[in-house]
């Protein structure tokens, strides 16, 4: 049962890093986006 748990745990968080990841990289395109409309 504990290495279930644990195991979940690193799936969720092997998740939530690539939704980090994917998110910086979101925020790097609409600044560009931003700064490109501005000029």
């Amino acid at each position: 049962m504990q290495l279930l748990i644990l195991k979940s745990f690193s799936y969720w968080r092997n998740i939530f890093s690539i939704l980090n990841c994917l998110i910086k990289l979101f925020n790097c395109f609409y600044f560009i986006s931003l700064s490109m409309l501005t000029c």
